[in-house]
């Protein structure tokens, strides 16, 4: 089981290499850190004499984090939507599954790919820019919380990857890339309407919205939640997330959002 498996990740991973598109994507990520950097010292060498004490060369992580993370979410978005429907397209799926691989086998390895992929291409992009913004500024812009951080994204990605991954079995791609858009807005807006709020008061205000926010919130990973875990490691910024609870709630949520998955995907006609 375990060679069935990983035969199926190491297709996954080697798959996305071959299309080339990552490849894009690193040369892209690498040319915007170039003019993050050169545009923030360019924006402060015109406004240092102006503005007497005014630092922006620190916040070069700050920005870089901000676009980085963004594009990762939107990156992760589009490879789900793919991972499986450009194997029902090129028709291997019925190849794949001719031989004794299970479904949910299959899935997970597809997920588990494609999030390790992008995971690869982020571990990339923060050591590169660490490299760059520290050469240009004479200090050592790196810290451990940049490796921590990296825990929250992967499990908001594999999460990510997985709704999209689903979804995009049905309908065509700008479809379901709206329809993954919608549901990933959902849950993130149902994470903030109940973060932090009692368990007492969780049916107070009780209405439809508030009934899909407690299925949501319950039952899905919180991608919000575990956004803000990020951006605190990796932007200082403060948060009251409770880090245990959001870690066993991922660990559950998604075992439970995996088996939703494999249960409809089995009964699918491929």
């Amino acid at each position: 089981m375990f060679n069935r498996f990983y035969v199926l990740l190491s297709n996954t991973i080697l798959k996305e290499y071959r299309s080339k598109t990552l490849i894009v994507v690193y040369i892209i990520t690498a040319i915007m850190i170039i003019l993050v950097n050169s545009g923030i010292d360019l924006l402060v060498d015109t406004v240092k004499d102006q503005v007497p004490g005014l630092d922006l060369a620190s916040q070069k992580m700050t920005a870089f984090y901000f676009i980085i993370t963004s594009w990762t979410g939107l990156l992760a978005l589009l490879m789900g939507l793919n991972s499986i429907s450009s194997d029902v397209e090129s028709n291997a799926l019925n190849v794949v599954l001719s031989y004794p691989i299970k479904r949910s086998e299959y899935l997970l390895a597809r997920f588990l790919g494609t999030s390790l992929l992008i995971f690869s291409y982020y571990l990339f992009s923060v050591i590169l820019a660490s490299a760059i913004f520290s050469f240009s500024s004479g200090t050592f812009e790196f810290s451990y919380k940049m490796i921590l951080g990296l825990i929250p994204l992967w499990a908001m990605t594999l999460s990510t990857i997985s709704i999209c991954g689903f979804i995009g079995l049905f309908g065509n791609k700008i479809i379901s890339f709206l329809i993954s858009a919608a549901v990933l807005i959902f849950i993130n807006a149902s994470n903030s309407v109940l973060e932090g709020v009692k368990l007492s008061e969780h049916f107070s205000d009780f209405g439809i919205f508030r009934f899909f926010s407690l299925i949501f919130y319950w039952f899905f990973p919180h991608n919000g939640a575990l956004s803000s875990i990020v951006n605190v490691l990796l932007g200082g910024k403060e948060t009251e997330i409770n880090y245990a609870f959001e870690a066993v709630h991922f660990i559950f949520a998604y075992a439970f959002l995996f088996f939703l998955i494999s249960f409809f995907f089995k009964r699918k006609e491929i």
